[in-house]
């Protein structure tokens, strides 16, 4: 079995230290990237579990059971957590919190990216390009969510 560093992964360390902190920003962002990771982490299992199955070298049932930890329970326990966390602030603030979340997960997401190519972090056994399809779904899920977050 291999045990790389991927997406999932990061956003869960992220949002698992963020509970220990009084920083409403990284509680915004980690609770947003659970979300994605949610949606976008389901949508890459249900459309490449051959290829994660190979790539973890293990049983495509292996891969359906660490989904539904991944990308249910593990998510909906934090974003639990986080939603407790997260106190109301006024709408100026609010936005500069939207736009530094923005522009955090882009970073993050550009240089899990880069960290791919150097075979750093997770590839889940699919083509790069796909892998940048996959960056580019999430962007847009990380949009709509900074823009029903009102």
């Amino acid at each position: 079995m291999r045990l790389i560093l991927d997406f999932c992964t990061i956003c869960f360390i992220l949002s698992f230290i963020s509970l220990f902190m009084e920083n409403n920003t990284l509680h915004l962002i980690s609770f947003i990237l659970l979300i994605v990771i949610s949606i976008s982490g389901n949508i890459l299992v249900f459309n490449h579990k051959n290829e994660l199955s190979k790539y973890y070298d293990v049983s495509i049932n292996t891969i359906n059971i660490i989904n539904i930890l991944n990308h249910f329970i593990l998510p909906l326990i934090l974003l639990y957590y986080l939603y407790n966390k997260l106190k109301i602030i006024p709408l100026e603030k609010l936005n500069n919190m939207k736009i530094t979340a923005f522009i955090f997960i882009l970073i993050l997401a550009i240089i899990y990216h880069i960290l791919m190519k150097f075979n750093i972090t997770g590839s889940y056994g699919i083509p790069y390009y796909k892998s940048l399809q996959y960056s580019f779904i999430s962007i847009i899920i990380v949009i709509i969510i900074l823009y029903i977050f009102k």
